[in-house]
């Protein structure tokens, strides 16, 4: 089967590329970052009628969130047919892989299908959020499958290092379970779009309409 225009270049450089890209993935999300501080926000959830006209016509919430989400899980698995043996062989890449897909995997078809609510999104939004996780499972899945291999830790350093990174994204994943449920809670009702802020643990009642007045706490 003849290989595409430009394949044979990308397969022989593709290390650097891959580091390339992940400088690139850094580097949109500092300008990304910087543009957000200055006050630009992005027409999506609570600003989801701040020019939203510029991003195209909206679609359904649950929709979007599961075609902008499932690339950062469908294209590491679909990696794994093709990658390479020596990194399929080592429990320590199937490890770290497996904890990106897991999240990307409860962000993809858990979360959306348990949303409650949610006001559409445009569909440029969904476009610009569908190909940053389509590259980011490409640079993690391109790495644990084909280009890294992350040897079993042989010291007690390693291990620890290997063993609080996991703890972190356990703590992290937990966390993030939790903050779901109450923000779900908060909206009574499957039609309910409006923006709730918790204020601590009595916030499974507690809430906040920012923009319907604005005598409530800040978001």
């Amino acid at each position: 089967m003849p290989l595409l225009p430009g394949t044979s270049f990308y397969l022989e450089h593709e290390a650097a590329l891959h580091t390339a890209g992940a400088w690139l993935m850094i580097g949109v999300g500092t300008i990304v970052l910087i543009t957000e501080l200055c006050g630009v926000v992005a027409p999506y959830g609570r600003h989801g009628k701040a020019g939203s006209s510029w991003f195209g016509p909206l679609i359904n919430a649950k929709v979007a969130w599961v075609v902008q989400e499932s690339g950062a899980f469908l294209v590491p698995a679909a990696l794994l047919r093709v990658g390479e043996p020596r990194c399929l062989h080592s429990w320590t890449n199937w490890l770290l892989l497996s904890m990106f897909m897991v999240h990307y995997f409860q962000r993809s078809f858990i979360y959306s299908l348990l949303m409650r609510g949610g006001k559409p999104m445009p569909i440029g939004i969904c476009f610009l959020a569908s190909t940053f996780c389509v590259f980011n499972g490409w640079l993690q899945g391109r790495l644990w499958t084909t280009l890294e291999v992350r040897e079993v830790p042989t010291t007690a350093a390693d291990a620890a290092c290997l063993g609080l990174g996991c703890s972190l994204w356990v703590a992290g994943f937990a966390i993030n379970l939790h903050a779901d449920s109450v923000l779900r809670g908060l909206r009574k009702t499957p039609d309910d779009t409006a923006y709730y802020v918790p204020r601590g643990e009595r916030d499974s009642v507690g809430t906040s309409r920012p923009h319907d007045d604005a005598s409530t706490a800040p978001s």
